[in-house]
């Protein structure tokens, strides 16, 4: 049986959406329901109108730090697994987003090195 997760993959780079969709659809047993927003306030409103099981944000947008959107995210009464992507390893990551991981808020992931079982492990695997 497929396991449904409604994914929100917030992400400016097309390559990068290209990438992430191919090895989503990659994975088998699994039915991701991906939408995708190029910019954070696109996201948010997505957010007001959906109910996702899981973001991926991007940590560097054109319009900010995706920390920011997360920051929000979490004043909601209830919120998705919150993955942060990078292109960079998590030693580029500014002080919030190092306390974000180690507080176990957001999950880390870098993009390009992304493997098919840890980013099913990161949508849906146990806390």
């Amino acid at each position: 049986m497929e396991v449904s997760t409604r994914i929100l993959l917030v992400e400016d780079d097309d390559d990068d959406v290209e990438i992430t969709l191919a090895r989503l659809n990659e994975c088998a047993g699994h039915d991701f329901q991906v939408t995708v927003s190029t910019t954070l306030d696109d996201a948010r409103r997505q957010l007001a109108e959906t109910t996702f099981d899981a973001v991926m944000l991007d940590y560097r947008m054109p319009q900010g730090k995706g920390t920011e959107l997360v920051r929000e995210i979490l004043e909601l009464p209830t919120h998705p697994r919150l993955i942060l992507c990078s292109g960079n390893e998590d030693s580029f990551l500014d002080k919030e987003a190092m306390a974000m991981m180690r507080q176990g808020t957001v999950r880390f992931l870098t993009k390009r090195s992304m493997s098919q079982e840890e980013l099913i492990d990161l949508l849906i695997g146990a806390d």
